[in-house]
């Protein structure tokens, strides 16, 4: 799968911009603040239905404007053009048109054109923060698996709720245990869910991964993944019924599989405290890879890859590794942003790629090659 084409209106520092991509490698290319990144965005918006940095559309809208509007043509594996639209005026909900045909829930639309991204920040967030690798996980599964998107949207709903009323039965001195329960018991469903989804694609991922880190570290260490969670070790019942009075104490819900977690390891011993910025750096682009490789597994289709500045946290090296790997035939589209065209330029010519170049400024694309 590949974006042929993609028109921005209003979105970010674009006014109004068409561009035409190469199926394969591109390169776009400008100072700091151009708008480089947002060019990212919008393929990614236009694939997933939403952006992959800010959560309030209407942060996106160009500066002093009422609204946003994106275009695209993506084309699937057997050459079928797909054309997209997405609508966004200000303060009224979004509009997502695929063919034509208005997309009445975004759920719908989720998985279609699948996309994986590679961003500067990822080695600090996903090692860094557990709640940055739930959102990894949860991202690679909801763009296969629709029922999935449904339970984690119910069960953070439901988790909200419980939440509150225990934050009320803290603050009130009060406890209403049968009311507490109604809530308790209609997350189990979602819960198991949940978490066998996530079993299931961990192992999965666990071999990609490994492959991937093995190419990257040249064999001189092995890169482990392990999924923790508190529904591993005993059942949802018993393990609400086991965190009640600290749930009380707390006024909040202590457990579940919104603290689950995936354990980064090397050699057996935990990457963030034993790992070098080296081999923190290939272990996050394993992982990304590897998710890659899932969804191009489960969905038989290429997803595009989308790399964000990847100079700014890799050295030349991984950069090259990196993009080896991403000419093979098991790759599909790329889309680079970089702020100097002649190092990506020069590492493509090297491995015999051919490509297109973006340069871009204040927001508009003043050059292509």
């Amino acid at each position: 799968m590949y974006i042929n084409q993609i028109k921005l209106v209003q979105f970010r520092n674009y006014v109004s911009q068409v561009i035409g991509f190469h199926p394969k490698f591109n390169v776009i290319t400008g100072r700091n603040g151009a708008g480089k990144t947002s060019i990212l965005e919008a393929v990614y918006y236009l694939s997933m239905g939403k952006s992959c940095f800010s959560s309030l559309d209407k942060q996106i809208i160009h500066h002093e404007k009422d609204f946003f509007r994106l275009e695209g043509s993506l084309v699937d594996r057997v050459g079928e053009d797909h054309e997209v639209v997405v609508k966004n005026p200000r303060d009224v909900k979004k509009e997502i048109l695929l063919s034509g045909v208005k997309i009445e829930r975004l759920q719908e639309y989720i998985g279609k054109f699948p996309c994986v991204i590679i961003a500067p920040d990822d080695v600090y967030t996903l090692l860094d923060a557990s709640e940055a690798r739930r959102n990894f996980i949860n991202n690679t599964i909801v763009q296969s698996d629709v029922a999935y998107l449904t339970a984690i949207m119910q069960y953070a709903q439901l988790l909200k709720q419980r939440n509150s009323l225990l934050k009320h039965f803290h603050g009130t001195k009060s406890f209403d245990r049968i009311l507490l329960d109604t809530y308790t018991a209609q997350m189990h469903a979602p819960s198991q869910y949940i978490h066998s989804k996530r079993s299931e694609v961990v192992d999965i991922l666990k071999p990609l991964f490994k492959e991937f880190y093995f190419t990257l570290s040249k064999g001189v260490e092995v890169g482990e993944l392990n999924y923790e969670s508190s529904l591993a070790e005993m059942d949802f019942h018993d393990m609400m019924a086991k965190n009640l009075d600290k749930d009380r104490i707390l006024g909040r819900t202590s457990g579940g599989v919104h603290r689950d977690d995936i354990a980064c390891l090397m050699d057996g011993r935990p990457l963030k405290t034993y790992g070098s910025q080296g081999q923190l750096k290939s272990f996050v682009l394993s992982l990304k890879l590897a998710q890659y490789a899932y969804l191009h597994l489960i969905k038989k289709e290429k997803p595009l890859i989308l790399l964000d500045d990847i100079f700014d946290k890799l050295d030349p090296l991984r950069v090259k590794q990196l993009l080896e790997i991403l000419s093979g035939d098991d790759f599909g589209q790329v889309i680079i942003t970089d702020t100097q065209s002649e190092r990506i330029s020069t590492i493509l010519d090297e491995i015999n790629q051919t490509f297109s170049i973006f340069v871009i400024d204040k927001g508009k694309v003043i050059g292509q090659a």
